[in-house]
Protein backbone atom coordinates (compact mmCIF):
# COMPACT_ATOMS: atom_id res chain seq x y z
CA UNK A 1 0.00 0.00 0.00
CA UNK A 2 2.80 2.27 0.66
CA UNK A 3 4.50 1.80 -2.71
CA UNK A 4 0.92 2.63 -4.12
CA UNK A 5 0.27 5.80 -2.51
CA UNK A 6 4.35 6.71 -3.15
CA UNK A 7 3.73 6.39 -7.21
CA UNK A 8 0.60 8.25 -7.16
CA UNK A 9 2.46 11.18 -5.02
CA UNK A 10 5.45 10.74 -7.69
CA UNK A 11 2.76 10.88 -10.77
CA UNK A 12 1.32 13.73 -9.50
CA UNK A 13 4.51 15.70 -8.65
CA UNK A 14 5.83 15.15 -12.44
CA UNK A 15 1.98 15.94 -13.50
CA UNK A 16 2.53 19.43 -11.17
CA UNK A 17 6.17 19.72 -12.80
CA UNK A 18 4.57 19.43 -16.30
CA UNK A 19 1.81 21.61 -15.80
CA UNK A 20 4.20 24.51 -14.79
CA UNK A 21 7.46 24.55 -16.30
CA UNK A 22 6.07 24.37 -19.77
CA UNK A 23 7.45 21.09 -20.15
CA UNK A 24 4.62 19.28 -20.78
CA UNK A 25 4.13 22.01 -24.24
CA UNK A 26 6.89 20.57 -25.38
CA UNK A 27 6.43 17.17 -24.87
CA UNK A 28 2.53 16.81 -26.00
CA UNK A 29 -0.73 18.50 -24.70
CA UNK A 30 -1.62 18.30 -20.82
CA UNK A 31 -4.55 15.15 -22.05
CA UNK A 32 -1.85 13.34 -22.71
CA UNK A 33 0.22 13.53 -19.86
CA UNK A 34 -3.26 13.02 -18.14
CA UNK A 35 -4.08 10.16 -19.66
CA UNK A 36 -0.07 8.40 -19.85
CA UNK A 37 -0.38 9.36 -15.90
CA UNK A 38 -3.96 7.90 -15.71
CA UNK A 39 -2.67 4.63 -16.88
CA UNK A 40 0.46 4.00 -15.06
CA UNK A 41 -1.41 5.27 -11.99
CA UNK A 42 -4.50 2.31 -13.09
CA UNK A 43 -1.36 0.03 -13.70
CA UNK A 44 0.44 0.28 -9.90
CA UNK A 45 -3.08 -0.02 -8.24
CA UNK A 46 -3.69 -3.24 -10.49
CA UNK A 47 -0.49 -4.50 -9.70
CA UNK A 48 -1.24 -3.91 -5.79
CA UNK A 49 -4.05 -5.58 -6.08
CA UNK A 50 -3.40 -8.77 -7.68
CA UNK A 51 -0.64 -9.19 -5.35
CA UNK A 52 -3.27 -8.65 -2.21
CA UNK A 53 -5.59 -10.99 -3.73
CA UNK A 54 -2.95 -13.58 -4.56
CA UNK A 55 -1.79 -13.34 -0.43
CA UNK A 56 -5.59 -13.83 0.24
CA UNK A 57 -5.81 -16.88 -2.08
CA UNK A 58 -2.95 -18.13 -0.31
CA UNK A 59 -3.73 -17.51 3.30
CA UNK A 60 -7.07 -19.27 2.48
CA UNK A 61 -5.32 -22.19 1.03
CA UNK A 62 -3.21 -22.97 4.06
CA UNK A 63 -5.94 -22.37 6.11
CA UNK A 64 -8.00 -25.47 4.26
CA UNK A 65 -4.77 -27.50 4.20
CA UNK A 66 -4.23 -26.88 7.92
CA UNK A 67 -8.10 -27.46 8.53
CA UNK A 68 -8.35 -30.95 6.84
CA UNK A 69 -5.11 -31.85 8.17
CA UNK A 70 -7.12 -31.09 11.97
CA UNK A 71 -10.04 -33.52 10.61
CA UNK A 72 -7.67 -35.82 9.59
CA UNK A 73 -5.58 -36.06 12.88
CA UNK A 74 -9.15 -36.19 14.82
CA UNK A 75 -10.25 -38.95 12.32
CA UNK A 76 -6.45 -41.01 13.20
CA UNK A 77 -6.97 -40.30 16.95
CA UNK A 78 -10.68 -42.06 16.48
CA UNK A 79 -8.80 -45.38 15.11
CA UNK A 80 -6.04 -45.08 17.69
CA UNK A 81 -8.99 -44.75 20.76
CA UNK A 82 -10.63 -48.00 19.00
CA UNK A 83 -7.42 -49.92 18.30
CA UNK A 84 -7.13 -49.02 22.89
CA UNK A 85 -10.59 -50.61 23.49
CA UNK A 86 -10.05 -53.42 21.85
CA UNK A 87 -6.75 -54.02 23.16
CA UNK A 88 -8.30 -53.73 26.06
CA UNK A 89 -10.90 -56.18 25.19
CA UNK A 90 -8.41 -59.00 25.10
CA UNK A 91 -6.53 -58.06 28.48
CA UNK A 92 -10.14 -58.20 30.11
CA UNK A 93 -10.60 -61.98 28.36
CA UNK A 94 -7.41 -63.04 29.31
CA UNK A 95 -7.23 -61.85 33.21
CA UNK A 96 -10.67 -64.73 32.78
CA UNK A 97 -9.50 -67.43 34.92
CA UNK A 98 -8.73 -70.87 33.23
CA UNK A 99 -11.03 -73.49 34.15
CA UNK A 100 -10.69 -74.63 37.84
CA UNK A 101 -13.00 -77.50 37.63
CA UNK A 102 -15.68 -76.17 39.62
CA UNK A 103 -17.53 -75.85 36.45
CA UNK A 104 -20.35 -74.00 38.71
CA UNK A 105 -17.81 -71.02 39.39
CA UNK A 106 -16.33 -71.56 36.08
CA UNK A 107 -19.63 -71.00 34.14
CA UNK A 108 -20.37 -67.61 36.42
CA UNK A 109 -17.52 -66.49 35.37
CA UNK A 110 -18.21 -67.06 31.80
CA UNK A 111 -21.76 -65.98 31.72
CA UNK A 112 -20.31 -62.26 33.58
CA UNK A 113 -17.94 -61.71 30.73
CA UNK A 114 -19.42 -63.01 27.54
CA UNK A 115 -22.21 -60.44 28.81
CA UNK A 116 -19.58 -58.35 29.08
CA UNK A 117 -18.14 -59.10 25.52
CA UNK A 118 -21.83 -58.45 23.40
CA UNK A 119 -22.02 -54.90 24.84
CA UNK A 120 -18.09 -53.86 24.24
CA UNK A 121 -17.45 -55.83 20.53
CA UNK A 122 -20.75 -53.89 18.19
CA UNK A 123 -18.90 -50.42 19.59
CA UNK A 124 -15.18 -51.77 17.76
CA UNK A 125 -15.69 -51.66 14.22
CA UNK A 126 -14.51 -49.09 12.29
CA UNK A 127 -16.60 -46.30 10.26
CA UNK A 128 -15.93 -46.51 6.68
CA UNK A 129 -14.42 -42.62 7.01
CA UNK A 130 -11.99 -43.37 9.04
CA UNK A 131 -10.50 -46.34 7.16
CA UNK A 132 -10.56 -44.53 3.65
CA UNK A 133 -7.75 -42.63 5.59
CA UNK A 134 -5.61 -45.21 6.21
CA UNK A 135 -3.17 -46.45 4.11
CA UNK A 136 -3.57 -50.22 1.96
CA UNK A 137 -1.93 -52.17 4.47
CA UNK A 138 -3.26 -50.50 7.65
CA UNK A 139 -6.53 -51.03 5.89
CA UNK A 140 -6.00 -54.64 6.23
CA UNK A 141 -5.08 -55.18 9.33
CA UNK A 142 -8.26 -53.38 10.32
CA UNK A 143 -10.90 -55.86 7.95
CA UNK A 144 -8.99 -58.94 9.71
CA UNK A 145 -9.36 -57.35 13.20
CA UNK A 146 -13.41 -56.75 12.28
CA UNK A 147 -13.58 -60.26 10.93
CA UNK A 148 -12.05 -61.67 13.88
CA UNK A 149 -14.61 -59.53 15.92
CA UNK A 150 -17.82 -60.80 13.40
CA UNK A 151 -16.48 -64.45 14.69
CA UNK A 152 -16.58 -63.23 18.39
CA UNK A 153 -19.97 -61.49 17.93
CA UNK A 154 -21.14 -65.63 16.25
CA UNK A 155 -19.65 -67.04 19.25
CA UNK A 156 -21.35 -65.17 21.15
CA UNK A 157 -24.18 -66.37 19.79
CA UNK A 158 -23.55 -69.75 20.04
CA UNK A 159 -22.37 -69.85 23.41
CA UNK A 160 -25.81 -67.99 24.31
CA UNK A 161 -28.03 -70.83 22.40
CA UNK A 162 -25.55 -73.50 24.21
CA UNK A 163 -26.91 -71.88 27.54
CA UNK A 164 -30.47 -71.81 26.47
CA UNK A 165 -30.71 -75.54 26.34
CA UNK A 166 -28.57 -76.17 29.17
CA UNK A 167 -25.50 -77.31 26.92
CA UNK A 168 -22.62 -76.17 29.26
CA UNK A 169 -19.77 -78.23 26.86
CA UNK A 170 -20.41 -76.30 24.28
CA UNK A 171 -20.56 -73.10 26.05
CA UNK A 172 -16.94 -74.13 27.42
CA UNK A 173 -15.85 -74.56 24.00
CA UNK A 174 -16.99 -71.15 22.65
CA UNK A 175 -15.11 -69.69 25.74
CA UNK A 176 -11.62 -71.51 24.72
CA UNK A 177 -12.00 -70.23 20.71
CA UNK A 178 -13.20 -66.57 21.77
CA UNK A 179 -9.83 -66.26 24.12
CA UNK A 180 -8.12 -67.66 21.24
CA UNK A 181 -9.33 -65.02 18.68
CA UNK A 182 -8.57 -61.95 21.39
CA UNK A 183 -5.26 -63.20 21.11
CA UNK A 184 -5.42 -62.79 17.42
CA UNK A 185 -7.03 -59.22 17.79
CA UNK A 186 -3.83 -58.41 20.18
CA UNK A 187 -1.17 -59.23 18.13
CA UNK A 188 -3.21 -57.61 14.94
CA UNK A 189 -3.92 -54.40 17.13
CA UNK A 190 -0.27 -53.90 17.66
CA UNK A 191 0.63 -53.95 14.39
CA UNK A 192 -2.46 -51.86 13.06
CA UNK A 193 -1.44 -48.85 15.77
CA UNK A 194 1.86 -48.91 14.70
CA UNK A 195 0.91 -47.92 11.03
CA UNK A 196 -1.64 -45.76 12.00
CA UNK A 197 0.97 -43.99 14.69
CA UNK A 198 3.25 -43.66 11.56
CA UNK A 199 0.86 -42.28 8.88
CA UNK A 200 -0.15 -39.79 11.47
CA UNK A 201 2.77 -38.17 12.21
CA UNK A 202 3.12 -37.95 8.44
CA UNK A 203 0.76 -35.32 8.26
Amino acid sequence: MISFTAGVGFAWAVFGFAGTSGFGDAAGSRADWVAAMGTWAIGVAAAYYARESHKQRLGEYREARRSERDAKKKMFDATILRLNRAELLVEMYRDVPQESGDRKADLEDMKAIMVALRGIVPVLFWPADEVRLLTGETQRLIIHIENSLIAIQQMLQLAAVAEMHGVYDEYFTQHETIRESCNDIQLLCAQALQHVLEERSAL
